[in-house]
């Protein structure tokens, strides 16, 4: 992994921490956690305020994710907002995260003025034991905390305001004319700037888990689904039938069940083409063969006319390749102006064709779930199922890993936002 540390495909982005009075509020927040004031001088944490160097300090690669439930969290700023996440045990925790910071932004930005922020975002479920466990997670709540009593403060100021402005003989009152001055002089005027996030709670829909193996949960209106790897369901249930499993090993049904639903868009020869991302599939096949071909072929220095070259040389290995062929096939056919019919395409190959559609609320889960069918796609995999790609990036011989960096650095990394639009964009 040290590659990926250096080339920031790992912890890459991240916020540094070194002003004196930062570094003191984290340890705060470390100490309310029930952990050392550890935060050394200078650190880097990611949009959860989780940081790397502390998870080393602390032995404790979940020190903010204890039970890979109710995650916690750290805001020392509200620049966190755009920051990465490294660290996630469900697909929705980044969208929850920038969801409170969207809808809060000025009470944050007033509140990190002077303080920080840490809690947890806490649902009904403490601990995961079947999938009903995982089902029943439908709203969280963030469970706000201070370091610096700011946000209490405005919490209790608020209250006495409200009294003072109900009691007629509030001006007579000292005691109450002496809290309220002390609490204003800790927040503020909280009548013109509120430092309270009011927006806490939040619905959590389609999701990602990394329980059980991992596992996806879709929500439609008569019911839900749970899509994993095993042909029969990983997970322990309260019932003794499980009749809404959906398993990766069985393609047919589940790419049916996804274009009923309308999670599918439609076969579309133009982004196929002109998004590029058929021919780049391609591309990354034929490399992907090449590296496990076991022949230690230099991916990171062969032109086209050399990549050619090696094709005609090995070209029963490229034309016993089923994925190449088909990719090949179908690039013909659709440069002729030929119809693609699904129907007459194997199940698992009908995921290299498409993506989810744009317009749909699950489209990202979506997205990230197609991923796990296109594994030589090494440039999606890493945009959208990170967990994948870490996972077989250990499994790879060191030319394509080589490969794999540097490609991913001159696509993706050079302009991250016109790729997600092209290939993901309405």
């Amino acid at each position: 992994m040290e590659r990926l540390i250096e080339s920031k495909m790992i912890y890459g982005g991240l916020m540094e921490v070194s002003q004196p009075h930062l570094v003191k509020n984290y340890n705060t927040a470390l100490t309310q956690f029930g952990f050392k004031p550890v935060a050394p001088e200078k650190f880097f944490i990611d949009a959860m305020g989780f940081s790397p160097q502390i998870a080393d300090i602390l032995d404790d690669p979940h020190y903010l994710n204890p039970h890979m439930v109710n995650p916690r969290f750290i805001i020392l700023s509200p620049k966190q907002h755009d920051l990465p996440y490294t660290q996630v045990s469900f697909s929705s925790t980044p969208e929850l995260m920038r969801s409170f910071f969207e809808s809060n932004r000025i009470a944050l930005d007033i509140l990190t003025l002077k303080d920080v922020i840490f809690g947890e975002i806490e649902d009904d479920t403490y601990t995961v034991t079947t999938i009903e466990d995982l089902l029943s997670i439908r709203h969280v709540v963030f469970d706000l905390s201070s370091a610096n009593g700011v946000l209490e403060g405005a919490r209790k100021l608020e209250g006495l305001i409200a009294r003072f402005e109900r009691e007629t003989t509030s001006w007579n009152n000292e005691k109450l004319m002496d809290q309220i001055i002390d609490l204003a002089a800790l927040t503020g005027d909280i009548r013109k700037n509120d430092p309270v996030p009011r927006n806490v709670r939040f619905t959590k829909n389609a999701f990602w888990a990394n329980h059980f193996g991992g596992v996806y949960i879709l929500r439609d209106d008569d019911g839900h689904m749970v899509v994993a790897e095993p042909e029969e369901p990983p997970f322990p249930s309260k019932k003794r039938a499980v009749n809404w499993y959906l398993s990766l090993a069985d393609p047919k049904t589940l790419h049916a069940y996804l274009s009923e639903t309308e999670r599918l868009e439609p076969l579309n020869p133009d982004w196929l083409l002109d998004s590029g991302v058929l021919e780049s599939r391609i591309d990354q096949h034929m490399r992907a063969v090449m590296a496990l071909s076991g022949n230690g072929a230099d991916l990171g220095k062969l032109t086209p006319a050399n990549v050619r070259k090696w094709v005609n040389a090995h070209a029963s290995d490229m034309t016993n390749d089923r994925v190449l062929s088909f990719l090949n096939r179908t690039k013909k056919s659709l440069l002729a102006k030929e119809t693609i019919d699904l129907d007459r395409v194997a199940p698992d190959l009908r995921f290299l064709l498409q993506r989810a559609n744009p317009h749909h609320a699950d489209a990202g889960l979506i997205n990230r779930l197609i991923a796990e069918f296109v594994p030589f796609d090494f440039v999606l995999r890493f945009m959208v199922n990170k967990e994948a790609f870490y996972r077989d990036y250990e499994t790879y011989p060191e030319n394509l890993r080589d490969y794999v960096v540097a490609l991913i650095e001159s696509t993706y990394f050079r302009d991250k936002e016109v790729h997600w639009q092209r290939l993901f964009g309405a």
